[in-house]
């Protein structure tokens, strides 16, 4: 694993691109139109938005087979991130070979044994699926009970919260209410769920559920305007539905792409801080300078158009731009 990232002689130069990196909107140095396709060398990536929003990473292909990888991998980012909390929100990037695909995943809390354990009988189930070995498994039950019981930490966060809810003003749903069937078939049977013991049963109801609940146009509508604290159940049923997308999104893709039958999922190790010492943080000269562009004022403005620092900077102090 140590050669696939930065050698402690590299830090520097890297510590300096990704600096640059971020100052770019967009996350991306390419041009935000007629970007060229990536190889099949190149990585994809995907973020947990279990606290902030995934960032806008634009595509750099508009087929189906990249849109779908991106999905697998935000998809895969939640599911590894099974537990509330900053420390466990995750990455995934992947890299995909002719008929291997490789994933690596970073937690900020790290992993533990039985993360490795989860990811390892997740790949095996993908490689089942993918070359079509699922004679008795058709629906992929046997991966939505692994997913299910490793999820269950976050689930179990979820249904406290969804128990603290006041649904004491629920109404009986009007006939006149579009899809008022559909909604009626969904929503009661979920609230009836909510009240009986905990088990892993009851959270499969739910997350089904919940599914079925995001998948009505007018059940958002309704739960908010019907329902005492409507707002927040909204929320909570679109915690729930996570798993049950993020499972169908993986019968799509195992079933879709071939590469999937061989698939790899590498847990990176929690490092240590990465505190860069002042003499290692290289002068935005040099950095230019690795990736071959010029010292200009319109380069700078090329770079971050919103960074007025730099063009001030370049306009009353040019001679720092050299140290």
């Amino acid at each position: 694993m140590a050669s696939r990232f930065p050698s402690t002689q590299r830090r520097p130069k890297f510590n300096a691109l990704i600096t640059l990196l971020s100052l770019r909107n967009g996350r991306q140095l390419e041009p935000e139109l007629d970007s060229p396709s990536i190889g099949d060398h190149s990585p994809t990536m995907g973020f947990s938005n279990a606290i902030c929003q995934r960032p806008n990473l634009r595509s750099n292909s508009s087929s189906t087979s990249n849109a779908l990888k991106e999905r697998f991998l935000d998809r895969l980012a939640e599911v590894v991130s099974n537990e509330k909390g900053g420390k466990h929100v995750a990455c995934t990037i992947m890299k995909e070979y002719e008929n291997r695909v490789e994933v690596y995943a970073s937690r900020n809390k790290g992993f533990r044994e039985k993360d490795r354990t989860f990811c390892e009988k997740f790949s095996a189930e993908m490689s089942v699926l993918a070359v079509n070995q699922h004679t008795t498994d058709e629906q992929g039950a046997a991966l939505w009970t692994l997913l299910l019981e490793y999820y269950l930490p976050r689930l179990k966060y979820y249904d406290k919260e969804l128990l603290k809810l006041n649904l004491r003003n629920f109404r009986c749903i009007s006939s006149s209410t579009h899809d008022s069937e559909d909604l009626k078939e969904s929503l009661e049977p979920f609230l009836d769920v909510m009240r009986q013991p905990s088990s892993l049963k009851r959270f499969n109801h739910l997350c089904c559920l919940a599914l079925q609940l995001r998948h009505i146009p007018s059940a958002q509508k309704w739960i908010q305007d019907y329902l005492e604290d409507g707002t927040q159940l909204w929320k909570l049923i679109g915690f729930f539905a996570r798993l049950r997308r993020a499972h169908r999104t993986f019968l799509v893709i195992a079933r879709t792409l071939p590469a999937f039958h061989s698939l790899e999922i590498i847990l990176i190790p929690k490092g240590g801080k990465a505190e860069p010492r002042t003499e290692d943080l290289l002068s935005l000269a040099t950095t230019l300078d690795f990736i071959h562009r010029p010292l200009s004022s319109i380069t700078l403005v090329l770079v971050h158009t919103g960074c007025t620092i730099w063009v001030l900077l370049i306009i009353y102090y040019p001679e720092c731009l050299s140290q």
